[in-house]
C-alpha cells in the first residue's frame, strides 16, 4: 500500500530533501505532533507565520526545519486523504513510514494531525450572487463610440 501513497505523491518521493523532510516529519513525538496540529489549527491552514514556525523548532528542538517539515506534512496529509478507506490510510502510512526507514513509527500519534485539520472546501455556492444586479442598461451590447475605428 504504500506504492498507493508514493504514487499519490508522486515525483516529490523521488527528491531527497522531501524524503529527509518526511522522514523527520513522521519520526515526530506525539507532543511535537500535537503541538504542529495545534498550531496549523489555530491558524486554519498550512501558511503559519515565521515566529510561530521558529517558536515550534524551538519546542521540537527542529533547527531550522520546522518550516521543512511543516510542508512535508502538509503533503503527506493530502495524499494519506486522497485514499480510500480510513484502515486502508493507516495501512498505506505505516507502509510509508517504513519506506522512509521511520522505525518506530507510531500512527496513533498522528491522528490528530490527519483527522482533526479542516478539508479544504470550496465556498462557492449556487444561486449566491442572486439578486446582486437589480439594473443592466438597455444599451449595454451596444457597441462603443470609443473602438468604432476599429470595426
Amino acid at each position: 500500500m504504500a506504492d498507493r501513497l508514493t504514487e499519490t505523491l508522486g515525483d516529490v518521493v523521488a527528491s531527497s530533501s522531501f524524503r529527509r523532510d518526511a522522514a523527520a516529519f513522521l519520526a515526530l513525538p506525539k507532543e511535537s505532533v500535537e503541538k504542529l496540529a495545534a498550531l496549523v489549527e489555530r491558524h486554519g491552514k498550512f501558511d503559519v507565520p515565521s515566529g510561530d514556525v521558529r517558536r515550534f523548532e524551538h519546542a521540537c528542538n527542529l533547527e531550522d526545519q520546522g518550516r521543512q517539515v511543516l510542508a512535508a506534512g502538509q503533503l503527506i496529509r493530502q495524499a494519506v486523504r486522497s485514499i480510500g478507506p480510513p484502515d486502508e490510510r493507516r495501512q498505506s502510512l505505516v507502509d510509508f513510514a517504513a519506506l522512509m526507514r521511520v522505525d518506530p513509527f507510531q500512527p496513533d500519534d498522528f491522528s490528530r494531525f490527519f483527522s482533526a485539520l479542516p478539508t479544504p472546501t470550496r465556498s462557492r455556492r449556487a444561486g449566491f450572487a442572486k439578486g446582486t444586479f437589480t439594473y443592466i442598461a438597455p444599451d449595454f451590447d451596444a457597441p462603443l463610440d470609443d473602438f468604432a475605428e476599429y470595426q
